[in-house]
């Protein structure tokens, strides 16, 4: 059995990896949190703006516009044909549901 306290090279790797990606994380953290902040300081000071108008009737819900993303059009690969079964040939005896002409 191999003591655990001994590390290969290549998990020593691994793990200055994972350390990396946690440093990446941690300073991701730290700016989200201070985009968090912004916007909560933005909606606080939005609201007090609000406060300073006569309420509305909020029973009809606002609309909420939202913008939509700018996508580049790319071009379309070419949609490769698909063959379709053949239908097979069939005949159908209607002679029998002719009404017999009368003489």
């Amino acid at each position: 059995m191999q003591n655990s306290s001994i590390s290969s090279p290549t998990s020593n790797s691994i793990v200055a990896k994972l350390l990396e990606v946690d440093a990446d994380l941690a300073v991701t953290e730290v700016q989200l949190a201070a985009q968090l902040q912004s916007i909560q300081e933005k909606r606080h000071s939005l609201k007090n703006v609000i406060s300073l108008f006569p309420p509305v009737d909020t029973a009809a819900p606002t609309p909420v516009v939202t913008s939509t993303p700018v996508v580049e059009k790319l071009a379309e690969p070419p949609v490769p044909e698909v063959a379709t079964p053949e239908l097979e040939d069939t005949t159908i005896d209607t002679t029998e549901a002719l009404p017999q002409s009368q003489k």
